[in-house]
């Protein structure tokens, strides 16, 4: 029996799928995942057996596919391109983020009612996974949208 853990940690997602590509390229099979946070999502992928289509989804993410936020003003800012309209755009930005109280995870909560379905997790060949997005009961209480989206997912076999 193989089995593997994938960490939390935002970007280390790519890696993440990266790395199993380089297992299964070489012939291995995981008959346990768990993970924790974008672990537990990349997990989650693996084991309900859409590996491509998670491995897809990362070469094709960016900023903007999660979050509310213009590519080609943030490719500015982060390119030391800053002109008045960056500047604007990203007071903005702020103004908004501190009105809202946080960033608007909309896109991100559509983007995981996509990707993860609950009912493809537990079946062969992955009958062994661990789900842990969210390991305290304050992270339930900061994100319950995701909480209630993905706890249910978890079986443990």
């Amino acid at each position: 029996m193989l089995g593997i853990a994938l960490e939390g940690g935002g970007a280390k997602g790519a890696f993440h799928m990266g790395a199993v590509k380089a297992y299964f390229d070489e012939g291995y099979h995981f008959d346990g995942i768990t993970g924790t946070s974008i672990g537990a999502l990349n997990g989650a992928i693996i084991a309900q057996g859409d590996f491509e289509i998670g491995y897809q989804w990362w070469q094709r993410m960016d900023t903007s596919f999660l979050f509310d936020i213009d590519q080609i003003h943030m490719q500015n800012f982060l390119n030391r391109k800053i002109d008045k309209d960056v500047l604007f755009y990203l007071f903005s930005k702020i103004k908004d983020i501190v009105e809202n109280r946080g960033l608007d995870t909309k896109k991100i909560r559509e983007t995981l009612d996509n990707i993860v379905v609950c009912e493809k997790l537990g079946s062969e060949p992955f009958l062994h996974f661990a789900l842990r997005l969210l390991p305290t009961p304050d992270r339930h209480q900061q994100n319950p949208q995701l909480a209630r989206k993905l706890l249910p997912c978890q079986p443990m076999v």
